[in-house]
This record gives C-alpha cells, structure tokens and sequence, in this order.
C-alpha cells in the first residue's frame, strides 16, 4: 500500500497552526516547545551531519525565533547530551541598552525569552556586535541553528540580518533551519537570500516551495505529537 503525504502550501501551514490552537484548543507555548524538542533531538542524534561543539541560536523577534530560544534551552538542560547554546537575536534591543527590546517581539518568543534567560542560556544581540566580533563567534560555533525567519516573511533580508548569512555561508557552518531556512519566501516559492546548505527541521509536513530543491536537506518532524 501506497502511503501519500501531504504537501503544504505557507497559507496552509498558517492555517493549520490556527485550527490546531484554535479549534483543539492546544497553547501556542505547547506547540512551540514540542517543535523545538523535535529539532533538539534531531540535531543530537544526526552526529553524522552536525558535529558535537557549541551551537548558535539565531533567533528573530517572531514566534520562529520563540522556536530557537527554546531550542537553546533544550540543549543546554538536555539531561544525556546536553550542548553549550548561545543565542545571537536578531531582533530590536532596547533604547540605551543591550539588551531585547521585548515590547517589540511575538507574545510567545517574548515567553521563550525569559525562560531561556531563567535557565541561563547567554543571549547576544547581533545589532551591538561589529563584524569582527560576529565573525570570531561564528568561528567559535560548531553549528548554527536558524530561527530568524519563518514561513510568513515576504520580502528580502537587508541589513545586518543579510551580512550575518553572508558569513555563515562564507565559513560553511553546518545549519539547520527551524521551519523553512531564513530568506525563502514561502508564500513566492522564492529562494531569496538566506544562508545556504540549510537543513529544514520541518515539523508537520513538507511544505510547497523551494525547500525541496538540491541546496537544501529537508528533514521532518511533527509538532502535533
């Protein structure tokens, strides 16, 4: 017997996320961290694609971000292979600080935030680093995990979030990507401009869009368990 798979658009990965919150009535914050355990595990047990070592959270402001906090924390608490984890955020600091600016993240990455911070998981904002400082933890990092963006972004990445990319791919750092790697636009089906030889951490399905083509690995998970 023939078992079929089925293949989800963005909109419909969207949409599903709101039945399965909405309509069985399963917190945002379970969803979010039975998604991050899944990519924990993942990159503990492929030893093979990413090497024991430290690994760097990426984390962006939205709930793609709220994923790679929990990830951090997952890996630092892991009670059989725990990794050290530190998290690089992308995101807004606050006004005359170094630190996430809170107000302007997702409900749920804000939560991720401060329980990352409850378990001591070092949190480092990209937008107070210079380029040499970036470079020298990226060098110091045996694997990149990449929650930036997630299947909603729609335009292309600019700024420091680009230049950051640009040096992952340039030192080769082995990456998984929490949902779809940072840059594709999902709902374009456009590769964009994220770093590349991203492997997908897909959580409820394949999705329709450029993942599927060679530069990327795609790996699947489900965050309905």
């Amino acid at each position: 017997m023939t078992h079929s798979t089925p293949i989800l658009s963005a909109a419909r990965m969207q949409a599903w996320d709101t039945h399965t919150i909405d309509d069985l009535s399963i917190p945002s914050r379970t969803l979010m961290e039975r998604a991050a355990h899944t990519v924990t595990q993942f990159l503990l047990r492929r030893t093979d694609l990413f090497p024991d070592g430290p690994v760097l959270c990426l984390c962006g402001p939205g709930n793609n971000g709220g994923d790679g906090f929990a990830v951090a924390r997952f890996l630092l608490t892991d009670q059989i292979s725990p990794r050290r984890a530190t998290i690089l955020y992308t995101g807004p600091v606050r006004a005359s600080s170094d630190q996430p600016d809170t107000a302007r993240m997702s409900r749920e990455c804000a939560r991720q935030y401060e329980l990352a911070k409850e378990d001591d998981v070092e949190v480092i904002c990209a937008e107070m680093l210079n380029e040499d400082q970036i470079s020298a933890l990226l060098e110091s990092s045996a694997v990149v995990v990449d929650a930036v963006f997630g299947i909603g972004l729609s335009r292309a990445v600019e700024g420091y979030t680009a230049r950051l990319f640009e040096a992952i791919a340039a030192q080769g750092i082995p990456t998984l990507a929490v949902d779809i790697p940072s840059g594709i636009r999902g709902q374009r089906r456009d590769l964009g401009n994220g770093p590349p030889r991203a492997r997908d951490r897909d959580h409820a399905g394949p999705q329709v869009g450029p993942s599927a083509l060679p530069r990327h690995a795609i790996c699947r998970g489900d965050r309905r368990r």
